[in-house]
């Protein structure tokens, strides 16, 4: 059969398009996905025939180093970052395919599904959100937001208690020279995020990454 390597992952990725069935392992029934670039064999024992994406990782510079080098005796180790790394991987008898994460010491390894991954990633996006900007955020806990909580308000209202007879409550707005975002919420339309343009210039990266990270805490809030 034909082997994909992860050394170009574009040619790879391709050539899962062009799979023909006359390569394939006698336990294979159906081509690999897109992002597979692993090869599979006839001798893959049961445990083994998954399919697997390329790595992405991240070095991370707070942990302690992670020792490398061609023997095992300390005067030859060499120390760095340790990498943290995501990769797709999908068993023969999967439906679909999970996220692996993997530090390269063992120290953690752990599988999410789709859903769990997507929700984790937003949660991080905000978190860096809110330590970027401090304009992002939930308002403080034990404040104004705990009062109109009882009072049946929600509680990323900005609103002083008892500050408006129709219902609606409004986050923190984000305003960037394209124009302003919001948040609200009533009980009959439920949450609502509204966008106001104000110039046709468009966005500087910082604002577009301000405007992205805004709406992954709205949704975060109105959830």
């Amino acid at each position: 059969m034909t082997q994909r390597t992860g050394v170009n992952a574009d040619a790879a990725i391709d050539e899962a398009f062009s799979f023909n069935s006359a390569d394939q392992p006698y336990w294979q029934t159906s081509p690999c996905p897109r992002w597979c670039v692993t090869p599979h064999y006839d001798s893959d024992p049961l445990d083994d025939r998954s399919h697997a994406g390329l790595n992405t990782g991240v070095a991370l510079t707070l942990a302690d180093p992670a020792k490398f080098g061609p023997h095992g005796t300390e005067p030859f180790y060499r120390y760095r970052a340790p990498t943290l790394t995501g990769s797709l991987l999908q068993h023969l008898r999967e439906i679909e395919p999970v996220v692996e994460l993997l530090d390269e010491r063992d120290e953690y390894n752990a599988k999410l599904t789709l859903d769990e991954a997507v929700t984790f990633a937003g949660s991080l996006l905000v978190l860096v959100a809110e330590g970027r900007n401090p304009t992002v955020g939930l308002p403080a806990p034990g404040g104004a937001a705990g009062h109109q909580k009882r009072s049946g308000h929600q509680e990323w209202c900005r609103d002083p208690h008892g500050a408006h007879d129709d219902g609606v409550c409004h986050a923190p707005e984000l305003s960037i020279d394209a124009g302003r975002i919001g948040l609200t919420y009533n009980p009959q339309e439920g949450a609502r995020v509204h966008f106001e343009r104000e110039s046709h210039n468009g966005m500087t990266p910082v604002e577009a990454e301000q405007l992205a990270f805004q709406l992954l805490a709205y949704a975060r809030w109105a959830d």
